[in-house]
């Protein structure tokens, strides 16, 4: 007889679990876009302890009974936070962590499009579905998800190209204790937070001296980490205020343009100058007094 699950009976899966699941093992394989690199991280986690590592072993992050370690850096120097302070978000959290039954309601990836469908996924049973986006997003999204335990196994957005995934996972294992603490030196949470200012002071001194500010958006524009050229002039920010979205632009150009191909974003715009090549990406329609003003005043930009 063919495995079925009724939708009510998943999400009650999906949130209290199966058993046996506290301890697990594996890899998550992650891409967040179709022109971005993938990348792995090795993963451990009992209860609410977890363990992350890079490829040659170092870790990215602990987050033990006290404290957090997280290594931002390349010399394996984490810094220390306590736990009760400090929250972080990482690509691949929702394979290790249980979204309450509440995170199924609302319209956000709540409604499913069709049948859920009995598969395999690493050699395990489970759930694959697809849930409809709410109206301000342009793709559905595909899960699938463990029938023996509800754990997500695989989640990601085809049109767009981004994904998580286990490639490898182990339920049950014995996870010592020394996985779950760091030992070593570490950083204190202040010297990091002194570090992330002066990184933003220098981004808004960039977009100030190519006059990328006070535009018609009404919004505090953000350069993207490492998505500023100073020899091209090119560049990519991110903005939220009444709007949330995406600016970027780079010399005028046939060449395909990943960032502007690969935006998720409900609207989208693209035009050029004698210059450069410009795209905007955002959550609501903007109207065409809006629009032409935008375009008027980024012309002007150095």
């Amino acid at each position: 007889m063919e495995r079925t699950i009724s939708w009510p009976e998943l999400i009650v899966l999906m949130a209290f679990g199966g058993g046996n699941e506290d301890c697990i093992r594996g890899t998550i394989r992650v891409r967040e876009g179709a022109e971005a690199d993938e990348y792995t991280t090795r993963v451990a986690r009992r209860g609410e302890l977890i363990r992350m590592e890079r490829g040659d072993g170092r870790p990215s992050m602990i987050v033990g009974e006290r404290f957090r370690w997280v290594n931002f850096g390349d010399d394996g120097v984490p810094t220390a936070y306590r736990r009760s302070t400090s929250s972080f978000a990482w690509f691949g959290q929702d394979l290790l962590h249980r979204k309450p039954a509440s995170r199924w309601e609302g319209t956000d990836f709540t409604r499913l499009t069709g049948p859920i469908e009995a598969v395999e996924f690493l050699g395990r049973a489970a759930w694959a579905f697809e849930l409809a986006p709410p109206s301000h997003k342009p793709h559905p999204m595909q899960m699938i998800v463990d029938a023996a335990t509800g754990l997500v196994l695989r989640q990601g957005n085809a049109a767009f190209g981004s994904y998580e995934e286990w490639t490898s996972l182990e339920v049950g294992v014995d996870l010592p204790d020394e996985l779950f603490v760091w030992d070593g030196p570490t950083r204190e949470p202040e010297d990091r937070e002194a570090e992330h200012e002066r990184d933003m002071a220098n981004r808004r001194a960039w977009l100030a001296a190519h006059d990328i500010t006070d535009l018609p958006l009404a919004f505090e524009p953000e350069l993207v980490a490492n998505q500023w050229d100073d020899e091209s002039g090119a560049f990519h920010v991110s903005f939220s205020t009444d709007v949330h979205g995406s600016l970027a632009r780079r010399p005028r150009s046939d060449e395909p343009w990943s960032e502007a191909e690969n935006q998720n974003w409900p609207h989208t715009y693209r035009w050029s100058d004698e210059r450069w090549d410009w795209f905007v990406g955002c959550t609501i329609e903007l109207d065409a007094d809006r629009l032409a003003a935008l375009r008027s005043q980024l012309a002007t930009t150095r």
